[in-house]
């Protein structure tokens, strides 16, 4: 039997458990190896926490996100603005927010030029008829105009630099006649007032409607000086059951050409 052997083999005085001086050495060898892995274990899990712990710290800070998007200059949440003169409502603008900023170029803000930017803003924009002013693009009579175009002088009472231009996204233009009654209603995701250029550029699925006139266009400009829509790609144009398709139309504020 194995326990018979194992007592035979035993050194004389021993008893059955005796270890042999080479099983001492192997199982010092195993305990050692168990030692090395507990510690690989737990070191790995020391470097992860701490990494963990770190993360937030490798993200953008605010200092260094101030520098690419600084702070408005202006800020004004429910803004709500209407300018009159002689008593004639010239126009009125409202919008969630209203912020004064730093022009973006690429991914930073330069503060050399500034520009003002509207939130989900509603424009209404007072207009006259004048028979006397001839478009040179029409080559018609130009039935209404603005009684004021937006230029500089609407922002200035809040801010002091130069501003480029006015930006409302999404935006809603109204064009309300003599009698108060809305001419023409202009719907995009972005207009920009181009001070420079004097005119109202609309972007991304424009919309203009008149009574049963309807626009559809991806890019318009309104032209105040001539009292015209411009569309200088394809448009859809529905009066009635009347539909018209084509790349360039110029017509009126109330889509008549």
């Amino acid at each position: 039997m194995l326990w018979t052997a194992v007592q035979e083999k035993a050194p004389p005085g021993k008893g059955p458990f005796h270890t042999y001086p080479g099983s001492r050495v192997k199982r010092a060898f195993f305990l050692g190896l168990a030692a090395v892995a507990i510690g690989i274990v737990g070191a790995t899990l020391a470097i992860w926490l701490l990494s963990s712990r770190r993360l937030p710290d490798t993200t953008a800070t605010p200092s260094s996100t101030a520098a690419h998007y600084p702070a408005p200059r202006t800020e004004i949440r429910g803004f709500d603005v209407t300018h009159t003169a002689e008593g004639q409502t010239v126009f009125r603008i409202s919008a969630d927010a209203f912020r004064v900023q730093h022009q973006k170029v690429g991914h930073f803000r330069f503060g050399l030029v500034q520009e003002a930017v509207l939130d989900n803003a509603r424009i209404e924009l007072h207009v006259v008829k004048d028979s006397s002013s001839q478009s040179r693009e029409t080559k018609a009579t130009s039935r209404y105009t603005l009684v004021q175009n937006l230029d500089h002088s609407v922002l200035s009472g809040f801010t002091k630099g130069r501003i480029a231009g006015l930006r409302a996204e999404p935006a809603t233009v109204v064009l309300v006649a003599e009698n108060g009654q809305p001419l023409s209603r202009i719907d995009g995701r972005r207009a920009t007032v181009r001070f420079k250029q004097g005119d109202i550029l609309f972007e991304g699925k424009v919309r203009v409607s008149a009574g049963a006139r309807h626009l559809v266009t991806e890019r318009m400009t309104l032209r105040p000086e001539t009292g015209t829509i411009a569309v200088d790609g394809r448009f859809t144009m529905e009066n009635g059951g009347l539909r018209t398709e084509g790349r360039r139309l110029v017509v009126d504020l109330a889509l008549e050409p």
